[in-house]
């Protein structure tokens, strides 16, 4: 039986060998004769091994599907001269924050009045 798994192990079959034929670009063909809708019996050890392919195209298609989105989330992002800017940015808006703080370190700062509200007495 075949595993489906990466780096899954082979044993060797008792039957004829099974060809696969493959493209030059990878991607295995379909075995001759063979129609996933129609009522073609197949052996266990020919089950198997296209059960095996089947799952292999899908994980193949999975990580196709991840490195596109991963190309496209590094395309979307901002260039680093801009990311230099914003740090600017803030690192200037920190420093603005610390002044105050300094300034107002010891400062009993009075909550307003609202306007119109008259002191109780």
């Amino acid at each position: 039986m075949y595993s489906s798994t990466v780096g899954g192990s082979l044993s060797p079959l008792p039957n004829d060998p099974q060809y696969a034929p493959v493209c030059l670009c990878g991607m295995l063909f379909q075995p001759a004769g063979y129609h996933p809708g129609r009522c073609r019996v197949l052996s266990p050890d020919q089950q198997s091994f296209l059960d095996a392919r089947e799952r292999a195209q899908e994980y193949q298609l999975r990580q196709k599907e991840a490195g596109e989105r991963i190309e496209e989330q590094l395309r979307a992002a901002p260039d680093p001269q801009y990311l230099k800017q914003l740090a600017a940015r803030v690192e200037s808006a920190e420093q603005f924050v610390a002044q105050l703080a300094a300034e107002l370190k010891g400062r009993q700062l009075k909550p307003l009045r609202k306007p119109g509200r008259q002191k109780e007495t």
